[in-house]
């Protein structure tokens, strides 16, 4: 069946695991490397909906644990307690970590590489850095900035063309300044609607109808032109 070529336990437990962890279907999806409409057909299979369900409930759980203070502290303190047993993390990538930050990764998707949970990677910051996950995420992130800045002014200072307007605009507050022509066209239309305007209601109809002929017959004429030529 069409969407269901790639239904194997490793990429459902690829995609259950990031909605466990609070994420969204569609950065799910993309994840386990699937479509989104590839997921809805599979919400045909029972036990598939019940476990995509359950996983939606846990990952609720862990959004709300997080944005409580006092329960993000106990998830802390047991994710510590977790991580004694789970060596593993000590001997994590840093280098690696810090690349997906600069890429400006959100935490989720940091712990979803690395195959563990948001609560085990703020337990290992703090105790190297002194910081939570998500201050350490946010400071390498803007060093991603820094870094995609500098790369635009390099491709600008090459002949970019579209980068060197791009950063006109947004840097030195440059706009596109309309052509003359288009200027007296704007005013001429102006005029003649405010013109409009002002008349009483039967003369209004009447004027509105009079532009509307003129009009139809000016795109008669254009098209009788494009289609001798």
């Amino acid at each position: 069946m069409a969407g269901n070529y790639k239904y194997t336990e490793e990429v459902v437990n690829k995609l259950l695991n990031v909605i466990r962890e609070g994420g969204t279907s569609t950065g799910a999806c993309k994840y386990a490397g699937i479509t989104y409409a590839t997921l809805l057909t599979w919400f045909k299979k029972p036990d598939f909906a019940k476990e995509f369900l359950k996983a939606k409930i846990e990952g609720k759980e862990r959004k709300r644990q997080l944005r409580d203070p006092l329960a993000k502290k106990i998830a802390r303190e047991e994710a510590q307690k977790e991580n004694k047993s789970k060596p593993n993390l000590l001997n994590l990538d840093m280098e690696q970590f810090e690349k997906l930050a600069v890429l400006q990764c959100t935490p989720h998707e940091i712990a979803v590489f690395f195959h563990t949970t948001i609560a085990q990677l703020d337990a290992l910051i703090q105790s190297m850095y002194q910081k939570t996950l998500d201050e350490y995420v946010n400071e390498k992130a803007k060093l991603g900035n820094v870094k995609l800045r500098g790369e635009q002014f390099r491709q600008a200072m090459e002949g970019n063309t579209q980068m060197l307007i791009w950063l006109g605009k947004q840097q030195l507050q440059q706009v596109d300044r309309p052509q003359p022509q288009n200027i007296q066209i704007l005013n001429l239309v102006t005029r003649t609607t405010n013109s409009i305007l002002a008349l009483e209601p039967e003369a209004k109809a009447k004027a509105i109808q009079q532009l509307r002929t003129a009009i139809q017959m000016k795109s008669k004429q254009n098209k009788q032109i494009v289609t001798k030529y």
